[in-house]
């Protein structure tokens, strides 16, 4: 009777230790690629990787322990090495989910394979060094397999490479709890476990697979996302990442009554430079304005955004700042352009802008009213001789 409960224990133990992991990793996974914020998303991501490194090492240190002190644990050998054994499953698969990276987690299993094949020899468990042979076959597929789809993409592997990627992988790291206890297997009432390993290598190979195309989608949404929210040439943010985030962000601020300013400015005289310089000179004016830009207002305000938003058109949305506290900035970024001349095939283009700045106010009741206002004194600093900041009707 007393068998027959320690088996239903280490049963319990082993699929409730799976589903804990696949589904808290799941979670990890989906939080942190899904975040609004790049910086908290990279954070969530620092964190939890350093989390899933020590879990992984600290259950690896314990099943070489249960492997070469067994009578550390008294009675409970075999409880403990299934459990880091399974644990130490989850987690490296994980990890190989999490970096998306085969050559990483495929160095492990080998440099694993090799630590488990020394203590078999050792410990004249010849039975448990046939199995370990078989992880290595399994490596080796699997290195295989990733080089040949990622030089040959044929077609009807490319169709089924996660399916098959996924049983391989998952039967070879599945291996480890079961080598762990495989002693128990020459007692015949334990036979039952096979069943067991069974059942947890179908349902990680079916985590792993929805896991991976999860991860696979989610990446490529987000460098579509990032793709058709940057502007090619200048690497700032484009129109369509301003007209999303302007109102939602002017909201935001307004409901927190918090400040808010918004710039506009564009290059005097920018068609001049194409017709003299060539568009090719254009483009680099372009990108030396915004560079300038980008590295002041990085300097000062690191929460403020740059979007180009039209031919020579730039915006600035100064989040949580007053127009007293950006006016200053917006100062130096229009003397720092102006007094950075650019050589082009040795020629020197002189550059300068006209800007325009407006403040959330009660009369703003939406952002297309704050930008219009920042529009309408930035063409008033170009009518009163260019190279000038307007705000609140006056001239700087």
């Amino acid at each position: 009777m007393e068998n027959y409960v320690e088996l239903l224990f280490l049963i319990v133990i082993t699929l409730t230790s799976f589903l804990a992991q696949n589904f808290w990793f799941s979670y990890i996974i989906l939080e942190s690629y899904f975040d609004d914020e790049e910086k908290t998303s990279r954070d969530q991501y620092n964190f939890y990787k350093n989390i899933l490194i020590i879990v992984f090492c600290g259950f690896q240190l314990l099943c070489c322990s249960v492997v070469f002190y067994p009578n550390l644990f008294l009675y409970h050998e075999t409880f403990l090495s299934i459990l880091a054994g399974t644990v130490m499953q989850g987690a490296l698969v994980y990890l190989y989910m999490f970096f998306y990276d085969e050559k990483l987690v495929t160095l492990l299993l080998v440099f694993w394979s090799l630590g488990y094949s020394l203590i078999s020899i050792v410990k004249h468990h010849m039975h448990s060094l046939v199995s370990m042979m078989l992880v290595f076959l399994f490596t080796f597929v699997l290195i295989i397999l990733n080089w040949y789809f990622k030089h040959t993409r044929v077609k009807w592997l490319y169709r089924r490479y996660n399916v098959i990627y996924s049983f391989i992988y998952s039967f070879a790291w599945s291996m480890f709890p079961l080598i762990a206890v495989n002693d128990l297997f020459l007692n015949k009432k334990y036979l039952c476990f096979l069943v067991i390993w069974i059942s947890v290598w179908f349902f990680s190979c079916l985590i792993f697979l929805i896991n991976r195309n999860i991860k696979g989608r989610v990446l490529e949404y987000n460098m579509r996302l990032r793709e058709a929210s940057i502007d090619y040439l200048t690497k700032i943010g484009n129109r369509a990442s301003f007209e999303k985030n302007l109102e939602k962000s002017f909201q935001f601020y307004k409901k927190v009554n918090s400040s808010y300013s918004f710039a506009l400015f564009d290059i005097d005289k920018f068609k001049e430079i194409n017709d003299t310089f060539g568009h090719i000179a254009g483009d680099k004016v372009l990108v030396e304005v915004a560079k300038n830009s980008e590295k002041i207002l990085f300097t000062h305000f690191k929460n403020s955004k740059l979007y180009r938003v039209g031919g020579d058109e730039f915006a600035i949305a100064f989040r949580g700042r007053s127009g007293d506290e950006v006016l200053p900035i917006l100062i130096e970024i229009s003397k720092k352009i102006n007094s950075h001349p650019i050589n082009y095939k040795g020629k020197v283009i002189s550059v300068s802008i006209s800007a325009g700045l407006a403040e959330m106010s009660t009369k703003n009741l939406v952002a297309r009213d704050l930008y219009e206002e920042a529009d309408n004194y930035l063409y008033y600093s170009k009518k009163n001789g260019r190279n000038k900041v307007t705000f609140n009707g006056k001239l700087y």
